[in-house]
């Protein structure tokens, strides 16, 4: 199987831009060979850290689901993609994967929401495994990577492809050399206007700090790892740098991205 993994720009808030951008991976992906392209964590609706995100959020059968679904079913290739997906309350930050023929295989919403983005998107504790092309997949969106039991669940359930999509931002780095995390928009603000922040980690930095991780994950679990960031600065404080990678399940780096750039990697996993 032939995966491709998108590392794109996702601006907040501007669906119609976001999914042209997509379109146009898909259609890179395509030519490329690939049978699946795989997005970053919400691709279409950004990252947004806005509690407007609950306006732009769509339901599973909204324009935008039904957008991806009939380009993926024009293009004769499969599609991962993330969304703010509406419900009564806040929206969730969901993950979803169509076959070639347009038809959802797999909805995953994520499960480890961080304090930051809590004020914004629910969480979710369903953990569903599903096949592609004959090939079982789970997802873990982002900082659900970080959670072992939602790992070893994906391995006690013979999952073989673990879908990475993240919307990880360059950390940033303090006066003395420290990261900073943050937990909350007026702290991120604060070190900033205070002249705390004197840079964010590289690209080569960050695709260093998640190899490291996910092999480990693999390794343990028995899965291929396909992970893919955003890239581009979608707000002033909030750089993204990527990285794109794929792994075997020995945590064997297959393809890599070079740089922060925009773009589509190829990486050919051997499944079954």
């Amino acid at each position: 199987m032939r995966v491709a993994l998108a590392q794109m720009y996702c601006e907040w808030g501007n669906v119609k831009d976001n999914l042209r951008r997509s379109r146009q991976h898909m259609r890179t992906a395509k030519r490329g060979g690939a049978d699946l392209v795989v997005f970053p964590e919400t691709s279409v609706h950004g990252l947004w850290k806005d509690y407007l995100v609950r306006l732009a959020a769509e339901s599973m059968e909204g324009e935008i689901v039904g957008r991806m679904r009939g380009w993926a079913k024009e293009l004769g290739i499969g599609v991962g993609f993330g969304l703010a997906e509406r419900t009564r309350e806040k929206p969730y930050n969901a993950f979803v994967v169509v076959d070639r023929e347009g038809e959802i295989v797999g909805v995953h919403r994520k499960n480890n929401v961080t304090q930051l983005e809590g004020l914004f998107y629910r969480s979710d504790r369903r953990r569903p495994v599903f096949e592609f092309t004959g090939v079982r997949m789970g997802v873990g969106i982002c900082a659900d990577c970080g959670c072992e039991e939602l790992m070893r669940s994906y391995g006690r359930r013979k999952v073989e492809v673990l879908l990475m999509p993240h919307a990880w931002d360059a950390d940033p780095i303090l006066k003395g050399g420290k990261t900073a995390g943050w937990s909350t928009i007026e702290e991120m603000v604060d070190f900033n206007a205070r002249g705390q922040v004197v840079g964010y980690r590289s690209h080569a930095e960050m695709l260093e700090r998640f190899m490291a991780r996910a092999a480990a994950s693999c390794r343990e679990h028995g899965y291929y790892g396909l992970f893919v960031n955003q890239v581009g600065q979608p707000h002033p404080l909030i750089p993204f740098v990527g990285p794109s990678f794929g792994m075997d399940p020995q945590g064997k780096v297959l393809a890599r991205s070079r740089n922060k750039r925009e773009g589509v990697l190829l990486v050919d996993i051997d499944v079954g």
